[in-house]
């Protein structure tokens, strides 16, 4: 069921008068998504058949419309989606271009010279690496399927050489060791070489593949053994000498995912195991063996599984990632290249339990497209983000004092609830009809109060527009229902944790 759906379930024990309004909202508002005149973030569920969405893998093709392949845990199939347009809200393509056994796990996609996709994944009834080379644009005919690795291939990264031959990184679970695939074609059916280049334990978990302006691998990988992050460099393209291995980081280094910026560098999001935290490797020199920067941009909760990285014109870092404690779909947009300053971390999907097997890339505007798991409804979900950090989240002002002051509140929640939901929505036009609105120890609807890191706002203007509206009570449905909501500058996020002095 839609978000739309379930908010209008919940307002059967309204007032007929006040839950037919609020519904009505609800139903222009979606509309207004599915026309592309809502401004802002916009997020839609382009597969919702069963129980899928996980292991995405999202590409972008030549018209900015996302490619993504993904699991289909009813059938245990592999499915593949192509978008009709930027925001896949019509003209989508979805295809099952493999179904026999259970497959489709660990999925990595990349785009081939035609706009063809090309897919490694986990083929577990036979515990086979596969590969599928799709025939056209939407994985409709001329599909070849291969399986190059029969020992087992968990954890894939995919990428194409310059001859359009898959490259893929891979963890073997029979011999517990990082594996790296080149095929000897663009369907990997002869000319394969298959390498093992890190033994050392039990290595090669959450592999992230890239290639070098040499066409060399390079690879970001968990270390089981130790608990730590490893990056290898291949001596060349198939792995096989002069490869270099460094352990930038012994705190842990789950869910990696890697790029190069413009001096061939390793950039790595990943989560900190010990302290739950998201961390960003930003390497010295090509191999990380000198000169590496980490922070860890976020510390708020169990957060940074799921990572997905890339980087902006100005080679700063853009993660996508996922709040276990929030169940939250989390974009941090960072304000450097080592992400130490500057950062922007905002949530555009807080609705249910939401974020898990993120993959993003940029648009042409460097917004981000991300592709997600919804974990509540079973649904693949789409985000594609109306500016580059997907909402606008409190900025700290120069002269607020880093102390926590006030009480902790929920922006949104006009009743203290413990989350903004469609009876704040309810409240906000009650007030505006003057109406009684009860917001029991919360502050009263229009209330001027104190936010830290924010300027001074009515409570209930959830927008900061500067009063009170119906406006706010449509945004606060907005977000119940997983839609992108457009705020002022300075004005917290809708659900967000803020402290207020009344």
């Amino acid at each position: 069921m839609s978000g739309i759906g379930r908010a209008a379930l919940r307002f059967r024990s309204l007032t007929p008068s006040l839950a037919a309004a609020l519904v009505t909202l609800a139903l222009i508002t979606a509309l207004l998504v599915g026309l592309g005149l809502a401004a802002g973030n916009v997020i839609n569920s382009p597969d919702a058949a069963g129980n899928i969405g996980r292991f995405t893998s999202l590409a972008l093709d030549g018209g900015g419309n996302p490619v993504v392949s993904y699991r289909d845990d009813t059938n245990a199939d592999l499915k593949v989606l192509h978008c009709g347009n930027p925001n896949c809200s019509s003209g989508n393509v979805i295809s099952s271009p493999d179904t026999p056994g259970n497959v489709g796990e660990d999925t990595s996609l990349a785009l081939d010279g035609s706009g063809n996709p090309v897919v490694s994944y986990v083929d577990r009834t036979n515990w086979d690496l596969k590969v599928l080379h799709c025939g056209d644009p939407n994985c409709t005919s001329g599909n070849v399927t291969t399986a190059p690795d029969t020992a087992g291939g968990f954890y894939t990264s995919l990428v194409l050489d310059g001859s359009g031959n898959p490259v893929v990184s891979y963890y073997n679970a029979t011999s517990f060791d990082l594996k790296v695939l080149h095929c000897g074609d663009p369907n990997c059916t002869s000319g394969n070489v298959i390498t093992t280049p890190d033994t050392a334990g039990v290595v090669g978990y959450y592999t992230s593949l890239v290639l070098d302006g040499g066409g060399n691998p390079v690879i970001s990988y968990f270390d089981w053994t130790n608990d730590d992050l490893k990056v290898l460099h291949c001596g060349d393209p198939t792995c096989s000498s002069g490869n270099s291995i460094t352990t930038p980081d012994t705190a842990g280094g789950f869910y990696t995912s890697l790029a190069l910026d413009s001096n061939g560098h390793p950039v790595v999001s990943y989560q900190d195991g010990t302290n739950s935290d998201l961390k960003l490797l930003h390497c010295g020199d090509p191999n990380c063996t000198s000169g590496n920067a980490i922070s860890s941009p976020d510390t708020v909760g169990d957060v940074g599984r799921h990572t997905s990285l890339a980087l902006d014109g100005s080679g700063n870092p853009v993660v996508s990632y996922y709040d276990q404690t929030g169940n939250d779909l989390r974009v941090v947009r960072c304000g450097d290249p080592n992400c130490t300053s500057g950062n922007v971390i905002t949530a555009p999907d807080t609705a249910g339990d939401v974020g898990r097997h993120t993959s993003l890339a940029l648009d042409g505007s460097g917004h981000p497209v991300v592709s997600y798991w919804d974990a509540f409804n079973g649904d693949l979900k789409m985000l594609h983000c109306g500016e580059p950090s997907c909402g606008t989240p409190p900025s700290p002002s120069p002269t607020a004092t880093p102390a926590a002051t006030g009480d902790e509140r929920v922006w949104g929640d006009a009743n203290c609830s413990g989350s903004a939901n469609p009876v704040d929505s309810l409240l906000t036009l009650r007030h505006d009809a003057g109406l009684s609105a009860n917001t029991g120890d919360c502050p009263d609807l229009g209330q001027v109060v104190d936010v830290q890191n924010a300027s001074p706002h009515p409570w209930g203007d959830v927008d900061c527009g500067g009063d009170v509206t119906p406006v706010d009570s449509l945004k606060l449905l907005r977000h119940d229902a997983g839609l992108g909501v457009s705020q002022e500058p300075n004005c917290p996020l809708i659900g967000s944790l803020v402290r207020v002095t009344e």
